[in-house]
C-alpha cells in the first residue's frame, strides 16, 4: 500500500510577528506530525511519502500530482505549525 501524507502551502499570512496592522507568517518547521504518522505507517509495512508542501511552495495542483499513485491520500487542515504562538519581537 502506497500513502502520500501532504503538508499544505500556506502562502497567505495568518499570524506571526506583527508588522503594522499585518500579521506575518515568517517561520516554517517540518511536519512532525505527518513524520510521526509515517514512521507508524512504517512499522506496519506502509510505504509512504512526506509531501512537505509548505516548505517547497506547492501548490494544491503540484502537490497533488505528487501524490499520483497512492492508494490513500491525507492532507493536514491544521498543522501543529500553525498553532503555535506568534514570533514575540
Amino acid at each position: 500500500m502506497k500513502v502520500a501524507l501532504i503538508n499544505p502551502y500556506v502562502g497567505s499570512a495568518t499570524h506571526g510577528r506583527r508588522k503594522g496592522e499585518q500579521l506575518i507568517y515568517n517561520y516554517r518547521r517540518p511536519p512532525l506530525e505527518l513524520a510521526y504518522i509515517a514512521n507508524l505507517l512504517q512499522k506496519k509495512g506502509v510505504n509512504v511519502k512526506i509531501i512537505d508542501g509548505n516548505i517547497e511552495e506547492l501548490s494544491p495542483e503540484n502537490a497533488a500530482l505528487r501524490a499520483k499513485g497512492s492508494d490513500i491520500v491525507f492532507a493536514a487542515t491544521a498543522p501543529y505549525d500553525k498553532w503555535q504562538c506568534p514570533v514575540l519581537h
